[in-house]
């Protein structure tokens, strides 16, 4: 069995509870995992690294997520439901697990259970970006990308005792993708909060101070 880094509710099945474990396939950075031509096929779950997927056109598509250790994508390999077409990419040195639409329709006959926790992991994912969507639609962009990195950092940061959190290094290109506007746009937004105390930031990371996480959850949207 796999383990969790992050606790599940009582109400919540872990799907990687109930995944067993496989050799993992190494990635360099920037490897194309799948995309459109070369068809997914399999769930995925990141053993050590970070993953971009993105749906639509190559090299231009919204990026829906960026998986990070003990994360699953590639879940539309499971279903028969059209969707956009779908690219996933390495954004470093990435270990995966994976397993064939067979290999888990099996699994899911020895333990149900996996079934249930799969439609659980989906479902919040369609209302969480859902949420997103809709958020694009009715907050200024400034606050949609301070959301969007700490978002990131209640995922996979670790927050010091001052309340900082410290980020992996995210390109601005990548969080335009992320929240819908340019790249442009995001620098300008990056660069004012830096001179605002919100955060900092270089090649090798994002540092959100913990008057960042105020901003983001108290202030009205006209403030950022």
């Amino acid at each position: 069995m796999l383990a969790r880094s992050f606790p599940y509710s009582r109400e919540q099945e872990d799907p990687l509870s109930l995944l067993t474990a496989r050799v993992p396939v190494e990635y360099k950075k920037g490897a194309l995992i799948y995309s459109q031509l070369r068809q997914p096929g399999h769930l995925h779950v990141v053993v050590r690294g970070r993953v971009m997927v993105t749906r639509g056109s190559p090299g231009r598509g919204v990026v829906i997520e960026v998986y990070g250790p003990n994360e699953f994508f590639g879940e539309c390999a499971l279903t028969d439901v059209h969707r956009l077409p779908e690219e996933a990419v390495a954004l470093e040195r990435t270990d995966i697990m994976r397993w064939t639409k067979s290999e888990v329709e099996e699994l899911v006959l020895n333990r149900p259970q996996l079934a249930v926790a799969l439609m659980q992991a989906l479902a919040r994912r369609t209302v969480d970006f859902g949420a997103r969507l809709e958020n694009c639609l009715g907050e200024k962009t400034g606050r949609r990308v301070l959301r969007s990195l700490i978002r990131f950092s209640e995922r996979s940061a670790v927050r010091d005792a001052s309340g900082a959190a410290y980020l992996p290094p995210l390109t601005h290109r990548l969080l335009s993708r992320y929240v819908g506007t340019t790249r442009e746009i995001v620098t300008q937004h990056m660069n004012d909060f830096r001179r605002r105390g919100l955060l900092d930031y270089s090649r090798k990371g994002i540092t959100l101070t913990a008057r960042a996480f105020e901003v983001a959850s108290a202030a009205p949207p006209s403030v950022v």
